[in-house]
């Protein structure tokens, strides 16, 4: 009997370690699981705290590039627009006066151009940040649309002694934001008039391939290289100047780009050098 208690009171103890023991390895695992389940909550909101830094640093160097164009280009074309305005306040009424009034004239209205170019599309730069909330469809006709753009450059044109061609059929409906599809048609046709040399021909056409659109603008103009192409798909910051030595900010592609895929739109450019280009 003595045997039996000892041997009984033996398992007990021996039971009594095993389940310490194995309350202790549940804790263990438990507060391992919390840890973990820590660690992981922290690593993501890391992760989004990174992810938040690089979208500031994004939004912080393209305020850097907003203001370095604002201080650089539109300061220019202000200056330039001042000079010719001193300058025909100074000659006005000189009968025998040797500068040309109308080249003068021209070259301000150009300014003048420019300078409403370069701050629409800094207004819709800044708006690129709030996507869907600025993007808003409606049934558009393109062509209506084309033709307002077109408008534009009437005069730029008409200097330049450069022949336009609208491929194009009485009404072509699409469901697209108009002031975004207007920004890509603007930048697109400015962009074949400044690369196009005088008495050029540039073609706009609209196509419809079963549920898609396909908008193009091909001129003959100076063309690009393989290697210009890839800089400007890839960053639409690159820019030179125009066949007439027109001044580009390098913004507009960038629109372009980002606009387009925000129509989940396609974009493809087609050129060589002195051949022109397809967009």
């Amino acid at each position: 009997q003595a045997l039996m208690r000892r041997r009984t009171g033996i398992l007990h103890t021996f039971l009594a370690v095993a389940s310490l023991l194995a309350i202790g390895l549940l804790l263990v695992v438990y507060f391992l699981r919390k840890l973990r389940h820590s660690s992981i909550k922290l690593e993501e909101q890391n992760l989004v705290i990174i992810k938040q830094n690089l979208k500031l640093d994004h939004l912080n160097k393209t305020k850097d590039r907003i203001m370095s164009i604002i201080a650089h280009d539109l300061r220019g074309t202000i200056g330039n627009q001042l000079t010719a305005v001193e300058v025909l306040h100074r000659i006005e009424g000189e009968i025998d006066s040797e500068v040309d009034r109308r080249k003068l004239l021209g070259n301000l209205k150009n300014s003048a151009s420019y300078s409403l170019e370069l701050l629409e599309n800094l207004l819709h730069w800044s708006r690129l940040e709030e996507q869907e909330s600025y993007f808003h469809p409606e049934e558009v006709n393109l062509n209506m649309l084309i033709e307002n753009c077109l408008a534009l450059f009437d005069e730029t044109a008409r200097n330049k002694e450069l022949t336009i061609h609208q491929d194009k059929t009485d009404m072509v409906l699409c469901n697209v934001d108009r002031i975004m599809m207007e920004t890509i048609f603007r930048n697109l046709i400015s962009n074949a008039i400044k690369f196009t040399d005088r008495g050029g021909t540039i073609t706009i056409s609209t196509i419809k391939k079963g549920k898609n659109m396909v908008f193009s603008v091909s001129d003959d103009g100076i063309g690009m290289t393989a290697d210009q192409i890839h800089k400007i798909k890839n960053n639409g910051g690159y820019t030179r100047r125009g066949t007439a030595n027109e001044k580009g900010a390098g913004m507009g592609f960038t629109l372009v780009r980002e606009f387009t895929n925000m129509h989940k739109g396609k974009l493809s450019i087609k050129s060589e050098p002195d051949k022109g280009s397809t967009f």
